[in-house]
């Protein structure tokens, strides 16, 4: 091979190194990955988003609360100063009872409007939770259940939802992940307007819609009734009381016919 046919070669064979890389020590450029990521992730950044938008909403609304023992209407109030409180028709006794879950800096507090003594009775420090055999359940779907579907780490499978009859909003799907025996919270379908104000949940202890739009917030929350020491009312109905007993009538031995 002649000199020129050297130069050639040689020029080829450094050519052929620079665009793989190894002349340099860089490696060659990769192509990008791509930004869709799998299906799930989409509806879970969107659900994280609206959440975040709901942690922040103060607003005061109504809510249709349909379950096996008909509809009632439960107030909601997310106060200006972070306080709030959720007005819970036939909340505790069995039906029996309405009463208010609240949250303040003093802590959580459960307060009768009807069907027992107008009291108010704190359940637990304002960093516990209301007690379960106290708990109506339908408040964590606007406080603390929020907590859980903003974490990204939560247990949890989220799709897009069906939206439940009569509501509005985006819905998503929420399933606990397979592997956890007790999910953090109550499995369903969640459902939010753009602002993030909740428009419909529904989940094992029925479904709440929204009626109407929501309505400015009050400054705080307060407390309907006058605080007691007493026990706060439990979510179960009361058993019956007992059956007075029959009075006796004598000695009970049978009366002597006439001619014995």
């Amino acid at each position: 091979m002649g000199r020129k046919g050297r130069r050639c070669g040689s020029g080829l064979f450094a050519l052929a190194l620079l665009l793989s890389g190894c002349g340099s020590g860089a490696a060659a450029p990769q192509p990008e990955a791509s930004s869709s990521g799998p299906t799930w992730s989409r509806p879970r950044a969107a659900l994280t988003s609206v959440v975040a938008l709901s942690k922040d909403r103060k607003y005061t609304a109504s809510y249709l609360w349909a379950d096996d023992s008909g509809e009632r209407t439960v107030t909601v109030l997310m106060a200006e100063d972070g306080t709030w409180r959720v007005d819970v028709p036939g909340g505790a006794l069995g039906g029996g009872a309405d009463v208010s879950i609240l949250w303040t800096a003093q802590g959580f507090f459960q307060c009768v409007l009807a069907g027992g003594p107008q009291q108010c009775v704190r359940v637990a420090a304002a960093t516990g939770s209301v007690p379960s055999g106290s708990d109506p359940q339908v408040q964590h779907l606007f406080t603390d259940w929020l907590d859980v579907l903003l974490d990204r780490n939560a247990p949890l499978s989220i799709a897009e939802g069906k939206r439940p009859k009569g509501a509005s909003g985006d819905c998503y799907s929420v399933e606990s992940n397979s592997v956890v025996l007790s999910p953090p919270i109550a499995t369903g379908t969640y459902c939010f307007a753009p602002d993030g104000v909740p428009t419909a949940v529904k989940v094992w202890f029925g479904t709440v819609t929204l009626v109407g739009e929501a309505l400015p917030a009050a400054p705080t929350a307060t407390l309907p009734a006058d605080v007691s020491e007493g026990a706060p009312l439990g979510t179960k109905k009361p058993p019956p009381p007992p059956k007075p007993k029959p009075s006796g009538s004598g000695s009970g031995s049978p009366s002597a016919k006439p001619g014995d």
